[in-house]
């Protein structure tokens, strides 16, 4: 038998333990080269969105969450003497399409979900003394809307 390398995964880059979706189908991947971040589709056998990667700026990837809708990746960049950065990449199951976006008010702390329009649910703290606020962020337009603002988190600690 033949086979292939197709990319490389690192620990840490998702919630749920190795980036890849629950039924096994998509993976996060590394370029064989390292020069760019991608999300494969082992079913289709194809890459289904990609980023590219730069030698000179560490990235740490903070989450890459998986729903029926699409796929979400959140990042952070740090480059030599350049403030941190914090970027969402999402990929769109409905339209096949996908987007990059760089949050530079770094309000933003989590994108959870995906709709079928492409849009985010994110959630965001705008000033430490509040509770946190649940937006909408629309890539069509780059508005993000507020859906619930002050919410206060309730934790079930088992």
């Amino acid at each position: 038998g033949q086979s292939r390398l197709i990319g490389l995964y690192g620990s840490g880059t998702s919630d749920y333990g190795l980036p890849i979706s629950p039924d096994g189908r998509y993976y996060f991947l590394t370029s064989p080269q390292s020069d760019s971040f991608f999300i494969y589709d082992a079913v289709e056998d194809r890459s289904l969105t990609e980023m590219p990667r730069s030698a000179d700026v560490d990235y740490y990837f903070d989450t890459v969450r998986f729903s029926p809708a699409g796929i979400i990746i959140s990042w952070r960049t740090q480059t030599e003497g350049i403030e941190e950065q914090q970027f969402f990449h999402a990929y769109s199951h409905v339209s096949g399409t996908s987007f990059t976006w760089e949050d530079e008010s770094r309000e933003v702390y989590a994108c959870v979900d995906q709709l079928e329009d492409a849009s985010l649910i994110c959630w965001t703290y705008t000033d430490l003394d509040k509770p946190p606020s649940l937006l909408r962020y629309d890539p069509a337009t780059k508005e993000m809307v507020p859906l619930m603002e002050n919410v206060a988190a309730i934790m079930n600690l088992d």
